[in-house]
């Protein structure tokens, strides 16, 4: 998924960079939410199209013999609209800033998430431990997509307009 992506981050970012250099912030808001929605939907909708399958998608790939391991796989696959939104939008902090927002916002989630893999660690064992580090994982992308998006709408001066997305995934 983050190879899939991956290019996104490059184009974006010289975009808004010659964007914000001809004094056309508004515009860039304007695509950004292009952009916000059209992660949001096409990552929800893979996310529950690979929930739904993830037992017979797995069955084909790596056999019966590890079908126990189908909640780890689903855990991480809820993670999928959280990376996206992430990877969709670091270009556009780093476009409008030289201070490192992308780097403090990854240290703390990666901070959260040390801390849910050392309490699982102390607490649990075997497959439910795997689980916790699957979960875990799932926390903490989705507090490093919220900072994320706290920064942006801080640099960019505007709100994201999650009704538009929710209603064509529902």
């Amino acid at each position: 998924v983050g190879y899939c992506a991956a290019p996104l981050g490059v184009v974006i970012l010289s975009k808004a960079t010659m964007m914000l250099a001809q004094n056309r912030q508004a515009e860039i808001c304007q695509n950004l939410r292009y952009l916000v929605s059209a992660v949001s939907e096409l990552s929800v909708y893979v996310c529950l199209q690979l929930l739904v399958f993830a037992d017979v998608l797995i069955r084909v790939w790596v056999g019966r013999q590890f079908m126990e391991g189908t909640l780890v796989i689903r855990l991480l696959i809820v993670g999928i609209p959280f990376y996206l939104f992430i990877i969709a939008l670091r270009s556009v902090i780093d476009a409008v800033t030289w201070k490192p927002y992308n780097t403090r916002n990854v240290l703390l989630a990666l901070a959260l998430f040390l801390a849910v893999v050392g309490t699982a660690t102390q607490v649990t064992s075997g497959m439910l431990l795997l689980q916790s580090f699957a979960g875990g994982l799932v926390f903490g992308l989705a507090v490093l997509a919220f900072l994320t998006r706290r920064v942006v709408e801080r640099l960019y001066d505007f709100r994201f307009q999650w009704r538009q997305s929710v209603v064509p995934i529902l």
